[in-house]
Order: structure tokens, then sequence, then C-alpha cells
């Protein structure tokens, strides 16, 4: 907090290869969630990125250890750099020139249930964003209230009901992709992911 950087959390995986990371649905062994993330994230690190998996194991000849070595991800250590020049343009950055996406919560959910469990999420907001406009960063004209910027969520930023109508008459308030665009940006996923969405869960 001194320094006001980042930890980022690098992870190696001791129990999995390259494959069996490759083929997993879990991303990383269930079992160790808690000590591999739960817990660096409640002391202050996060974006955990794997950046070692493990070797097939060998046995010693001489003692009939098993042995096993890590083998370094040269594609996610790249990806964690570039996290972090990232990160240093930021520090950089004035407020002004930065863009930050705000997540909300839409629970249970329904189109115009913006509550996360019955919290009040509207006047949370408000609050984030006028802190967010005294601090510098671009806001545009906020609402003068919970219940104006209640109503502009409920009509232009929440998730609707396969209603093509209603879709339709949405289409021209909310930020969409091109065909071409999504396209080009499909081809840079993973052969896997691509061939799940095209095919199925049982691609693989």
């Amino acid at each position: 907090a001194s320094m006001n950087v980042p930890v980022l959390k690098g992870l190696r995986l001791s129990n999995w290869t390259a494959a069996d990371h490759l083929l997993s649905a879990e991303g990383i062994p269930k079992n160790t969630v808690h000590y591999r993330l739960a817990m660096p994230e409640l002391q202050g690190m996060s974006q955990a990125q794997i950046l070692a998996l493990a070797a097939p194991s060998q046995t010693d000849p001489a003692t009939g250890a098993q042995l096993s070595r890590s083998i370094p991800q040269h594609k996610q250590i790249k990806r964690q750099l570039n996290r972090l020049e990232k990160w240093l343009s930021l520090q950089q950055k004035d407020n002004a020139e930065k863009r930050v996406a705000i997540v909300y919560y839409n629970h249970p959910p329904g189109r115009h249930n913006i509550g996360a469990d019955n919290l009040n999420v509207p006047d949370s907001l408000l609050e984030i964003l006028r802190a967010m406009k005294a601090a510098g960063y671009k806001t545009g004209d906020l609402p003068e209230s919970r219940e104006a910027l209640l109503d502009l969520l409920q009509e232009s930023g929440v998730n609707l009901p396969e209603d093509a109508k209603a879709l339709a008459a949405m289409s021209e308030k909310v930020a969409t992709l091109s065909p071409d665009d999504y396209r080009d940006w499909f081809k840079q996923l993973s052969p896997l992911v691509q061939a799940e969405m095209i095919d199925g869960p049982l691609a693989a």
C-alpha cells in the first residue's frame, strides 16, 4: 500500500501437466482454490495467472524416487508481463484518461431487478460515480437521483429475455459489436473454446 502498486499472483501447478490443464474444466484443481486464490486475494493479491505447470513425473533409476519439475508457460508469462506493462501505463495516466467498467449484479434475475440480493445497488452506484467524478474521471452528466439512475439502467443497461421485439427496440440504445468484429475476436480464442462454441461442450 505504501508503494501504491498492485501485487499480481503467479501460480505454479505442481500436480497438473499442460495436458491436464488443457482438458480440465476447472482452471485449477478445486481442492487448491482456497490457498492458491482465496487466501492470496484476502491478502491483497489479484489477477492470478498460471505461469508454470508440471512436467510428466519420472522415476530416478538409482533411488526409485519419483521426480517432478515445473515447465514455465511462456505464453502465460508473456501475458502476465503485458498486464504489468498496462498497470505501469495506468499509473502514469490522469484519471480523465482512464476507462473503467462497472459490473453490477442482477440477482434474483429479472429484467427490472437490479438488486444484488436485495441490496440497494442504485444508491451505491450513484455514490461510486459521484466519487469518481470528484476524482477527475470522465463520467459525463450523472443522474440527479437514484430513481433516475435506476430508470436509465432499466432502459438500456440490463439483460433482456429472449424477446425479439424487446431486443430490436434496445439495439439502438446499447453498445454493439459488428459480426465482422466479433468473428475477428472469436478467431483469437483457443481452438478448444472455438470448437465448444461451434460444436457443443463435447467437441473437445
